[in-house]
């Protein structure tokens, strides 16, 4: 059975005045082509904030990185669901930032959501 379509949920937590991303789960691992992982934002835990974008590592490494698989990401649904398509032809994890904004222009990022390549197929 394939996983084409990967959710992980998203929610803000504020403690002292500092805003923190979570995720579950912490990692995804892609098995199937031509994947879509889904980052859906909690819109009752989102602290005013929505996706403003994502920021990968760097690519075209030797050899290949997984980085080379991501064939597109937008953000959706009102800044509430960030979509990356990855092709899974490279084995690898890599980590990717999420970005995320509030209509004050406060900026906040995620520690590293892990993507796991693992084209077993």
């Amino acid at each position: 059975m394939g996983d084409k379509k990967l959710d992980v949920m998203v929610w803000l937590t504020e403690i002292g005045g500092k805003v923190t991303v979570n995720f579950k789960p912490e990692m995804v691992t892609v098995t199937q082509m031509s994947s879509k992982i889904n980052y859906l934002l909690d819109k009752e835990k989102s602290l005013g904030y929505s996706f403003a974008g994502a920021v990968f590592p760097i690519a075209n490494q030797n050899p290949p990185s997984i980085l080379d698989d991501v064939t597109s990401f937008k953000v959706k649904e009102g800044g509430y669901r960030l979509t990356i398509k990855d092709s899974n032809i490279n084995a690898g994890i890599i980590g990717v930032k999420l970005l995320l904004v509030n209509a004050e222009g406060n900026i906040v990022e995620s520690s590293d959501p892990q993507v796991k390549n693992d084209p077993t197929f």
